[in-house]
């Protein structure tokens, strides 16, 4: 496995850059630096800057993941992994990690672009990096359910609606203590301490909280995919 796992990973960006996800991450991190920029006159715009860096493991990871998926279920990649349970375990995690990475590294190079190296560097890239594992297992998920894309897309729209909820309470409008249960909550709490002081406590519960969902979605995620492939 130990061996396995890097070349997967390498072959996995190469198929990125092949279907042009990569070269769509950059344009979407563009996109949203053009808006940023463009408000910029406005004054302090970091809490713009949350909701852009929020949605970068949204696009990358779960849209991503999901057509990803998708595309491999149409080329029937998913039923050749019959034969070997541990080789489906390699093959997720190797596009979970991929993805993770993509999404990462442009939300890294729009925030600075954004506002320069003024930023908590830890906070932000763990934060982002595992959020966008969550995100990347439910694509996985939906993608896997899904009959094409236009489905895909009927399927995650409730969950999406969901992950946005907890923005009511960064940007105070709603109590916090609503959305503590939500791991995109804690991401976004993870992201907000890049900016503003975030006590430890909550700093704590966020890392910990985001930690254990992605774990709990990682083993729901290989468990439906060996009944359904293994």
């Amino acid at each position: 496995m130990k061996n396995q796992l890097p070349k997967m990973i390498r072959w996995d960006f190469v198929l990125l850059q092949r279907n042009n996800l990569i070269l769509l991450a950059i344009l979407v991190a563009a996109a949203y630096l053009g808006l940023f920029k463009l408000l910029t006159p406005l004054g302090d715009l970091r809490g713009l800057l949350i909701l852009l860096v929020f949605n970068d493991p949204v696009v990358t990871g779960l849209l991503f993941a999901g057509v990803i998926v998708l595309f491999e279920k149409n080329q029937q990649t998913l039923k050749a992994l019959e034969i070997s349970a541990t080789l489906l375990k390699i093959f997720l995690l190797s596009k979970t990690l991929a993805l993770a990475t993509l999404s990462t590294a442009s939300a890294l190079l729009l925030n600075l672009a954004a506002i320069g190296i003024h930023f908590q560097w830890i906070h932000f890239t763990l934060g982002t990096f595992l959020i966008s594992v969550f995100f990347i297992l439910v694509g996985f998920h939906f993608g896997n359910q899904s009959r094409d894309f236009t489905h895909f897309i009927t399927k995650i729209f409730g969950f999406l609606m969901l992950s946005a909820l907890p923005f009511l309470a960064i940007y105070g409008l709603v109590p916090e203590i609503y959305f503590y249960w939500l791991p995109p909550f804690a991401g976004l709490k993870l992201i907000q301490a890049s900016y503003f002081d975030v006590s430890w406590p909550y700093l704590i519960y966020a890392y910990g909280f985001l930690i254990a969902a992605n774990v709990l979605t990682w083993k729901f995620l290989i468990k439906n995919f060996k009944t359904q492939y293994a």
